[in-house]
Formats: structure tokens, sequence, C-alpha cells
């Protein structure tokens, strides 16, 4: 799951209403199979994506939410309003950052729990801070983590909050991540403001490591974290290139792989999923790899396109997807994970 921490200026704000029949299919339906090569799932320029969501895709083509059938390939929009922003699952229902509907100074004043047609009190507004700028959507099964602050300016009264699905609160829960932020079922894995790789329980409490690292290079890019073992890039200044690192808590760093500007990644049960650049005579892409989580030979699951970028990879039991951006327009692709 990212953590974005992309802020913008509130001025105006006017809530709005969102116009559905809650009518999505079920999200705790089984995965469905895509098949072992890649394939071309939906085609959209601009996209956020929520999976594992049952046998389908959720994604935003910018405002409106949709549900891409797996099984059948049909599309249906679940969520339609120009209100909506980024987005997430939890659980069963859709969370969203509300905006103020301008479309024109786009910015995200409310946290909304979607409940759909399950639930006669259908919206909830959790946020304790209506009004303010909302940013960085994270939803775990053990709570739903955002940060609010009132400036453009990250470090002018920043907040970060969870909500607690067992008490139905809301608390400060301060972790000032500065990369996206992995998780697995009970750990956050994240680089914050100074460089250090930091690992803390997904429910209150203190960290329960903090690597150092280079203050003076780059922040390492958090790929995944499974118990006690991370996965992460390093970026070597001035050439960027990345090396993949597997590390045990208590355990010296491995490289798995080296690749030039290595953007996302994700991990299934065997295998470290990473996106890199490569260049060629038809000019440079980005292409989607992959490597045994043991180590092992580097495999080139998906060539990009000509002048390609690929950002955001998602894992699911049955399933990789990614989202693959050219000069032309994007797309979310997605194939059977295969041994």
């Amino acid at each position: 799951m990212r953590f974005i921490l992309a802020l913008a200026a509130c001025t105006g704000c006017v809530y709005t209403s969102v116009d559905t029949d809650g009518s999505w299919s079920s999200l705790d339906d089984p995965c469905v199979p895509l098949g072992p090569s890649p394939r071309r799932l939906v085609e959209t320029r601009f996209s956020v994506m929520a999976v594992p969501a049952g046998g389908t895709i959720l994604y935003s083509g910018g405002e409106n939410v949709s549900q891409l059938d797996l099984a059948t390939g049909e599309s249906k929009i679940v969520l339609r309003s120009d209100a909506i922003w980024q987005f997430g699952v939890f659980g069963n229902d859709v969370v969203y950052y509300e905006t103020n509907g301008d479309p024109d100074n786009r910015v995200s004043i409310d946290l909304i729990i979607d409940h759909g047609a399950r639930s006669t009190s259908r919206y909830e507004r959790i946020s304790p801070r209506p009004g303010s700028n909302h940013a960085g959507l994270l939803t775990t099964p053990n709570g739903i983590y955002w940060m609010t602050t009132p400036t453009l300016d990250p470090s002018s009264g920043r907040e970060e909050w969870r909500w607690d699905p067992q008490t139905g609160s809301v608390e400060p829960f301060d972790m000032a991540a500065a990369t996206q932020i992995r998780t697995d079922a009970v750990s956050l894995f994240y680089a914050d403001a100074d460089n250090r790789l930091v690992v803390r329980p997904q429910r209150p409490g203190p960290p329960t490591l903090t690597f150092e690292s280079v203050p003076e290079q780059p922040a390492p890019l958090p790929i995944g974290i499974d118990g006690e073992v991370l996965y992460y890039a390093v970026i070597r200044p001035g050439d960027f290139t990345h090396t993949l690192i597997v590390r045990g808590l208590d355990r010296e760093e491995r490289t798995l792989a080296t690749g030039r500007f290595i953007t996302a990644g994700a991990l299934d049960a065997s295998y470290v999923y990473f996106t890199a650049d490569t260049d060629d005579r038809a000019g440079r892409r980005s292409d989607l790899f992959r490597v045994p989580r043991t180590g092992g030979p580097v495999e080139t699951y998906f060539e990009g396109e000509e002048n390609s970028a690929i950002y955001e990879v998602i894992v699911d039991r049955c399933n990789v997807y990614w989202q693959m951006f050219t000069i032309g327009g994007g797309a979310i692709y997605g194939r059977e994970i295969t041994p």
C-alpha cells in the first residue's frame, strides 16, 4: 500500500455528496487467476488501484471509482462524483477522501467510510480535522491511517491519525513517514525524514526497529516486509543505480538485484517484484522484474513500451497487477502468479 505525501492548500471548502447506488460486488470474494501471460485490463490515463478486492479490481480515472470484474471483463462505475479523491478498501467498504468539489482547486477536506448498500447509516465521516488538507491514505485490516495539515508545507501543523476498527475511535498516530509505507499482517515499514528505515506495529506502540542510514544519500525505498525479513532498494548518488536489498532484523544486508531507477515493488510468497528503467536503442522504458526471495536469477516479467513508466505493483493471492503510463496514455495490467 502507498502512503502518498501530496498536499494542497484549502480555500473555500464546501462539502459535497456522492452519487452512487452502493452496488459494488463483494470485496471478499475469491480472487480470479488471469492466466500466465500479461493482460491489459483497463485503459486509463490516471488511475489508483485498490486490490485485492475479491474477484475484481477497483480503480479511479481521476474522479469516479469503477469496479472491473476479472472473470467477465465487465466494468461499472460504483462511486460517481467530482468530490472523490484518493481511495482505498477496508474490509468490504470503500474509503475515500472527499474534496471541496472545485475542479480548479480540488482539495481533500474529509475522510469517508462508505458502507454501501449494506448499511442504513452509509456514510461515516471519521476525520477529526474536517476542512483541513488530507493526504496519505493507507488501509490495513488493523486500521485506516492518514495525515492532515493546514498548509502546503507538510512540516507546518502536520498531524497523523489512525482509525481503530475495534473501537471506531480516531487517535493521533505519529510516524513521520517520508516514503511509501509497506505492510504485512502486523507491521508498517517505511523510511522517515532522517532516511532511517523504521518498522513499527500497526497498533499503537513504539517502533520495534530503526535502521540508521547515510543522511546525505537519498532515502531507501521500502519494497516489502514479511515478519522479520525486510526488502528495500538503496540508490547510489549520481547515476540513479539502485540495489535491491534483503535483510533480516538481526542479519546483514544481502543484495538480490541491481537496477536503474527502481520505483516500486511488491512481494508474493516466493518472489520480489520490482520495476527498473531499461535503456536500449529504441529509448528508455520501464520494465517489471522478479527475483526469488531467497536469491537467484532475475526474470523479466513484463517489458514496457518505448518511453514508458511503470508505477505501483500490487499482489494478491492469484495475480500481480501494475500500471504503465506512456506519452499516449496509461493502462492497468495483470498476470497470474506463476512458479
